[in-house]
């Protein structure tokens, strides 16, 4: 059975996806983009080496036996709609044909993000891991951060997202 990671295509749930498995254990992360034609090998490759393709029952067993899980989550860039304008390369502005063809032959990004559980993993020695919870190590997409927050009449803090002080400044 090949793996065939699902592609969000918003943005608020594929954050959502994230602190749902941060909460849940998966706190070192990894991320980057990519092309749309270089996902799936990407898929592939993480899937062979760290087993992201596993299901939900597969991950919880191996986690009752001290091995560490792995998912892989993908995120399409929304690009430019068709009927937008887009600047030609001289600045000038281009025909609705023009921005069409200009639009449709972009290639789409997709955001990765590569998260794993503590225990004995491969990722743990081939990739640069942040530690969520720790303030230099949190998850970040694009103007979001990944914070714990104390809830109120609650003894274990909330995950949310916050924007980053960078963002906030700007």
């Amino acid at each position: 059975m090949t793996y065939d990671p699902f592609i969000y295509l918003y943005k608020s749930v594929f954050l959502q996806r994230i602190a749902d498995y941060v909460r849940t254990g998966h706190v070192h992360w990894t991320s980057g983009e990519v092309t749309a034609s270089k996902a799936a090998a990407l898929a592939k490759k993480f899937d062979r080496l760290y087993g992201v393709g596993r299901t939900r029952h597969q991950r919880a067993w191996a986690r009752q036996k001290g091995e560490a899980s792995a998912v892989l989550l993908f995120y399409r860039r929304p690009g430019r709609s068709s009927a937008s304008p887009v600047p030609s390369p001289d600045g000038e502005r281009q025909t609705t044909d023009e921005a069409c063809q200009t639009a449709d032959t972009a290639e789409p990004t997709l955001v990765w993000m590569l998260l794993v559980t503590d225990g004995e993993h491969l990722a743990h020695r081939l990739e640069r891991l942040h530690h969520a919870p720790d303030p230099t190590g949190r998850v970040h997409v694009d103007e979001l951060e990944l914070v714990t927050l104390p809830r109120t009449g609650q003894a274990r803090p909330a995950w949310t997202w916050r924007m980053t002080e960078d963002a906030v400044q700007a």
